[in-house]
């Protein structure tokens, strides 16, 4: 007589959902790849599984052939994208039964991104004075670095007819975040007055108070110059109309 022992399996789900400042987004500032494992009643690693999150959309994956019994699925949040945390606590209960019988059980996680902005604004001056000529008129270049290896673009502000100009960037995880301005960039004869780097901290949500790096140049030695006109009549000055 032929016995054939078959060991009795099930599977279950994990569910990721992400938000942006506690609210819902349809953005990619929370995309990415989250990784999970899924341990056994003796802490040992009985699966794996990665939840991929495009344009904030909630998404899920299945995990099968897991062996009837309880479970726990843990996130891996080290491997998360820069500046996501986990809402709650890590570490879910599941209870895989055979053939799904009780239902596929899912473990729901959700993570949130908390984001924030600063401005960097321009003043510039002709010869120490304001101006509303075209003299110090051009695009000024600034680079903007934080503390937790972020990544984030170079910002331009441009100057048109000498009024002071500012430029808001937002979507900054919180921290304390470096702005520079790149003078080898800056139109001909512009001179910085004052420091050409700036720290500014970013809070979360921060719409109502955002931190401003303001920087100040100078156009200077730039002069002017008179023409007079003298005229004779025969050699000698004269009041009439010839």
């Amino acid at each position: 007589k032929l016995t054939t022992n078959k060991t009795a399996v099930g599977r279950q789900k994990i569910t990721k959902k992400v938000t942006l400042n506690g609210a819902t987004t349809t953005t990619t500032e929370v995309d990415g790849t989250y990784s999970f494992e899924i341990l056994d009643k003796n802490g040992a690693v009985a699966g794996t599984a990665t939840v991929t999150i495009t344009n904030g959309v909630s998404n899920e994956a299945t995990v099968k052939n897991l062996k009837v019994g309880t479970y726990t699925v843990n996130e891996v949040t080290t491997s998360n994208p820069l500046g996501v945390s986990l809402v709650g606590a890590n570490g879910v209960s599941v209870e895989v039964t055979e053939n799904d019988t009780a239902g596929v059980p899912t473990a729901e996680f959700t993570n949130n991104k908390e984001v924030g902005s600063l401005k960097v604004k321009k003043n510039v001056l002709v010869n120490g004075e304001a101006t509303t000529s075209t003299l110090a008129d051009g695009t000024y270049t600034f680079s903007i670095t934080g503390t937790k290896g972020q990544t984030v673009s170079d910002v331009t502000v441009t100057i048109t007819n000498g009024a002071s100009n500012e430029v808001q960037v937002d979507n900054l995880i919180p921290d304390d975040y470096t702005v520079k301005e790149d003078v080898s960039k800056n139109p001909a004869g512009m001179t910085l007055s004052g420091s050409g780097e700036q720290t500014v901290t970013v809070t979360a949500n921060n719409t109502t108070s955002i931190p401003t790096a303001e920087f100040t140049n100078d156009k200077t030695a730039v002069g002017s110059l008179k023409i007079t006109k003298k005229v004779t009549l025969n050699g000698a000055t004269t009041t009439t109309t010839e």
